[in-house]
């Protein structure tokens, strides 16, 4: 791999008739625009999960995600699941560069590559990320590149939770379900998410389908907190079967992190490019035998991460991830009511008022338990009682259960993009059931606005009386020893 600074040229066999691409170089621009947030005073996880749990807390085994444990925003992120979702697409120029390779062996070492670049910005990012709720979206345009990426997520059901994620642009069609789960294992925690993806190249139809490696962060209440993501990560072409192995290595008992990950392309039995490097590094490729793009013998870096993108940032969030927050005034009349962007507790914490967005968590996290009980009785069906408005179910290859992207919001959204910017007024797009839902985050303020002054009025007023409580008891005690010692002195002075 490369060191910083300056790349070399890693192809050492230029005798080669390999016709493939000599430049993979992708041109990428700034990101848009930032929403920088401010960090707000941090409490202690061990006392809260002690207040939540209540005695059980050590023993606990549960389901972290579908406890219906509702824990208070100073332990969040300010963005969602499906804002942080978009980050798979940090390094997209893997893609792009994949799609310039004319083999679709050494298009699976980029898409490898580009799968083991999600994993990067992990490290040092332990907080949670606000669950979706019913119905919640994200929509985002990635213009750092000449062909922008379009990126849409939906969460389509709740218990369990389920996300379907779909992104393209000109050359290529990224689709994603995500079911997670978690389990508290005392002092640590193992997430598996139950990635099903696929990455599809429109010119010859090329389809990888990806497994990803499980994740587990240890030491989440007592000792160093880290996080290892370890097991295999699968690419197999659906086409003719040709598949990539990367095993994330595994921490040994009392180790600490290993980021090391290695692994191979291989056609039939035969190797044809291997892998190596870390998931927090990068990834780098040697050629086994001739492929159509890269002579046998050619070793080069397929992505190295930026670590100047996560430095010194709030939350270690790069620029790109800042950017997922970022609202224009033109821009809040074209993305949908039901956006994460929207939000109040993302936006109040993301302005460091924590209470107030805890506040608002709350009345959403209520608002759709309610409505979920209500669209139960209603439908006589505890499981499909929703029906997503933006993806469809399906089969993937596999026969599994799959949620496809119905494939006209773009063409929507382009209309009334056009329409916003020759001067004419657009209304947001209200799908049925939506408005006014849990999911409309443009009905908050009208419905709560009240509720939440009320509530934080009385929390605040609370917090007053418990300080005076507090200061009166010392006042007595300071009292009560002034007058023991009054009482002992005239005692003495009896004597």
């Amino acid at each position: 791999m490369s060191k910083k600074g300056g790349k070399k040229n890693t192809n050492t066999n230029n005798t080669s008739t390999a016709t493939g691409p000599k430049d993979l170089t992708v041109k990428k621009g700034p990101v848009e625009g930032v929403c920088t947030p401010v960090k707000v005073t941090e409490g202690s996880i061990y006392q809260l999960l002690r207040e939540v749990l209540g005695p059980a807390f050590m023993s606990f085994r549960g389901d972290g995600l579908n406890s219906g444990l509702s824990m208070p925003c100073w332990m969040y992120e300010p963005i969602s699941i499906l804002q942080r979702s978009a980050g798979m697409f940090e390094y997209a120029e893997l893609l792009e560069k994949a799609a310039m390779c004319k083999d679709s062996l050494n298009r699976m070492a980029f898409v490898a590559a580009f799968i083991v670049s999600i994993y990067c910005s992990t490290p040092n990012r332990f907080k949670i990320n606000f669950n979706p709720i019913l119905g919640e979206t994200f929509e985002f345009v990635d213009t750092r590149w000449q062909d922008p990426v379009k990126y849409f997520s939906e969460q389509v059901s709740h218990h369990p939770p389920r996300t379907a994620t779909h992104a393209y642009n000109s050359k290529w069609t990224f689709m994603q379900n995500y079911h997670p789960t978690t389990a508290f294992l005392g002092n640590n925690v193992n997430l598996d998410t139950h990635y099903r993806t696929y990455i599809q190249f429109h010119d010859n139809g090329d389809k990888f389908f990806i497994q990803h490696p499980v994740s587990k962060i240890h030491n989440i209440m007592m000792g160093s907190t880290w996080l290892e993501h370890y097991g295999e990560l699968t690419v197999v072409n659906t086409k003719n079967e040709d598949s990539c192995v990367i095993e994330f290595k595994k921490s040994g008992f009392m180790q600490g992190p290993n980021y090391k990950v290695e692994g191979k392309v291989t056609s039939g039995k035969e190797t044809i490019i291997k892998l190596s490097g870390t998931w927090n590094g990068g990834v780098s490729a040697s050629w086994s035998a001739d492929t159509k793009d890269f002579p046998e013998g050619t070793q080069m870096s397929l992505w190295e991460m930026d670590e100047e993108d996560y430095s010194e940032k709030a939350y270690r969030m790069s620029d790109f991830a800042l950017s997922w927050n970022y609202l224009t005034p033109e821009l809040k009349k074209l993305i949908l009511p039901t956006d994460s962007r929207r939000r109040l507790d993302i936006r109040y914490l993301n302005k460091g008022e924590d209470k107030r967005a805890t506040a608002w968590k709350q009345v959403a996290e209520n608002k759709q338990r309610e409505e979920e009980k209500e669209l139960k009785q209603k439908a006589g069906d505890n499981e499909n009682f929703w029906e997503p408005v933006w993806f469809k179910a399906d089969k993937d290859h596999e026969d599994q259960d799959f949620w496809s992207f119905r494939g006209n919001f773009w063409q929507n959204r382009e209309k009334r993009s056009k329409a916003l910017a020759a001067g004419k007024e657009v209304e947001l797009f209200y799908a049925p059931a939506i408005k006014d839902s849990a999911a409309d985050f443009t009905c908050y303020r009208r419905l709560f606005s009240e509720t939440i002054d009320n509530s934080l009025g009385s929390r605040e007023k609370k917090e007053k009386e418990k300080e005076l409580k507090k200061t009166d008891s010392k006042s007595d005690v300071s009292d009560a020893a002034s007058s023991a010692g009054s009482s002992k002195k005239g005692k003495k002075g009896k004597k």
